[in-house]
């Protein structure tokens, strides 16, 4: 009976391992998703923290309320319409990210 316990165990945990090596799979898949992810935020933020930068310099610059008001304005509608573009790439990328996750619908 011992010997039977010793095999149904060692048939249990190369089922384990293999379900093991499954997973592991899908933890670097995530991790590789989720850095995919993260470096486009950090492109987006990093052209948009650029814009900042040159919007507070052109701040500077203005000699009266109408020039900081014309400098604000041209700042938002640029920053409306740069989100306006990233929010769709970054879903589509989530999106494709949790399609590949899932991996190809199951029958039954």
């Amino acid at each position: 009976m011992n010997s039977e316990f010793r095999r149904n165990r060692t048939a249990e945990e190369k089922q384990g391992a293999r379900g093991g090596g499954e997973l592991s799979a899908l933890i670097a898949r995530t991790c590789e998703i989720s850095v995919g992810l993260n470096r486009e935020i950090m492109r987006f933020a990093a052209i948009q923290l650029q814009h900042d930068v040159e919007f507070g310099a052109s701040l500077m610059t203005c000699k009266d309320p109408g020039e900081v008001l014309n400098a604000q304005q041209k700042w938002l509608s640029t920053a409306f319409i740069d989100y306006a573009k990233e929010w769709p790439k970054l879903f589509q990328l989530a999106m494709l990210s949790e399609a590949q996750q899932l991996g190809p619908p199951r029958n039954g």
